[in-house]
């Protein structure tokens, strides 16, 4: 168990109900689904399994704080899960609880689970979706590697028009001299540099932001590893490419016992939208 989780103080966070998106209709929020953020810090991927459990059970998504307060990063993922431990509370007092995380936000449904079984609170459902699993990060996915850096800049240069590789590699410059959480100041200061459209500019800026929280969360899961829990999994990964899912189903085995495993014919973008992986969600939260 890693050092964060071994000694647990939920009272040191608040509860915040910003965090949290409704993200279908359903009127009956008696034992509703939380659905916990990705790498992203957005709850948007979870849209088709909210619509797909419309008038049967309340969906309600968990943000990062960085969508709702700007330039506001989170500390650790102890705190968030302290934090989204207490949010989810206030909203169900009770339980049983049912949990569903993709990618990051597999491991932290695990951290709140951990919570909750401290507190004594009964857990129905934890389902994970290609869940994160320390030690089996994609190197192109990283800042450091050479890929995610071209990615940004053509991204950047998708929004802006062309930039010239001059202009690229002064970007970069100030991106690499700083953290993440500093990465919006310092490409205000590229910008500035520079005589782009304001309108433009103002569509990268909202991009960069978003890309300093996904490096920010890739950050904290430095060191960082996985809790042990009592609760059961029930757990649906990515079968593209090749070889990952049992990569990642064992290193989550020696952490905790899957009650459920199946690999699914998708990649890590997909699975979240994968109608097998849907219809099979809504079997186990609907039908049993």
């Amino acid at each position: 168990m890693n050092k964060e989780a071994k000694t647990l103080n939920t009272n040191q966070c608040s509860a915040n109900p910003r965090l949290v998106e409704k993200l279908n209709d359903t009127t009956d929020e008696n034992e509703p689904l939380f659905c916990i953020h990705p790498v992203t810090g957005r709850v948007t991927g979870y849209q088709r399994l909210a619509q797909a459990l419309e008038g049967d059970r309340s969906v309600f998504g968990i943000k990062s704080q960085s969508f709702i307060s700007e330039s506001v990063f989170d500390s650790s993922f102890n705190d968030m899960a302290d934090t989204y431990y207490q949010t989810i509370k206030q909203i169900q007092p009770h339980g049983p609880y049912r949990l569903v995380g993709w990618s990051l936000g597999g491991a932290l449904v695990q951290e709140i689970s951990l919570r909750l079984e401290k507190n004594g609170d009964d857990i129905a459902f934890v389902g994970l979706l290609d869940c994160y699993v320390p030690g089996t990060e994609i190197a192109e996915d990283q800042w450091d590697s050479p890929t995610s850096k071209t990615k940004l800049i053509e991204h950047i240069s998708l929004l802006l028009g062309s930039i010239t590789e001059a202009q690229g590699q002064r970007c970069l410059q100030l991106l690499d001299s700083a953290p993440p959480p500093r990465w919006p100041e310092v490409f205000n200061t590229w910008l500035a540099e520079n005589n782009f459209d304001h309108y433009m500019a103002d569509n990268a800026k909202q991009m960069l932001y978003s890309w300093a929280v996904e490096q920010h969360m890739r950050a904290l899961c430095r060191g960082y590893q996985l809790p042990s829990i009592k609760t059961q999994l029930h757990c649906w990964w990515a079968g593209q490419p090749n070889g990952r899912s049992e990569l990642l189903s064992k290193g989550l085995n020696k952490h905790n016992e899957l009650q459920y495993s199946v690999v699914v014919d998708t990649d890590h973008l997909g699975i979240v939208q994968n109608n097998t992986v849907i219809k099979d969600l809504y079997r186990h939260l609907c039908c049993e």
